[in-house]
């Protein structure tokens, strides 16, 4: 093949998986994982939330009571090594900052808490009320062709106290 071609078909397929392309979205739908963070916190209060990993910012925001903040990405699945974590605040004297994914081989360091073994979906669930932080299990009893879900919230973590 001419080198020619050679480049114009490598920039075609970069521009193909870019991650504003079609592509990357059923990419990330299909292999990648989703975060949400559900504001339960109650009398309307309204939550901020601020992620972040080693590569990405994904901006401050304020989530209204009963809605939610949603994320997808892709693992690092050569070295397993993908980590987000979320700093919140629900009012004034109260805030949170923690891992909210991390791979399965660092577990360990989260309370030996095996967030892909907690989740019979490619989604994480965490609900944020009054008393802190929960994580909503999805433990798959079924089968591969009919998959059943227990769903169980687990205490995570309570609010700190601002100084």
């Amino acid at each position: 093949m001419d080198i020619k071609y050679t480049i114009i078909l490598f920039l075609l397929l970069a521009n193909a998986l870019t991650p504003s392309s079609a592509a990357w979205d059923l990419w990330t739908e299909k292999m990648g994982w989703k975060v949400n963070i559900v504001n339960q916190l109650s009398h309307n209060k309204r939550l901020f939330v601020h992620c972040k990993s080693k590569d990405d910012d994904l901006g401050p925001q304020h989530v209204q009571s009963k809605d939610r903040f949603v994320f997808r990405f892709v693992e690092n699945f050569y070295w397993a090594t993908t980590l987000f974590w979320c700093s919140m605040s629900k009012d004034r004297k109260s805030y949170a900052s923690f891992d909210v994914f991390w791979s399965a081989d660092n577990h360990e360091k989260n309370k030996n808490f095996n967030l892909q073994g907690l989740t019979g979906t490619r989604e994480i669930i965490w609900l944020v009320r009054d008393d802190g932080i929960y994580f909503r299990a999805q433990r798959n009893y079924g089968n591969s062709y009919v998959p059943r879900y227990l769903t169980e919230e687990i205490f995570y973590r309570k609010w700190d106290k601002k100084k």
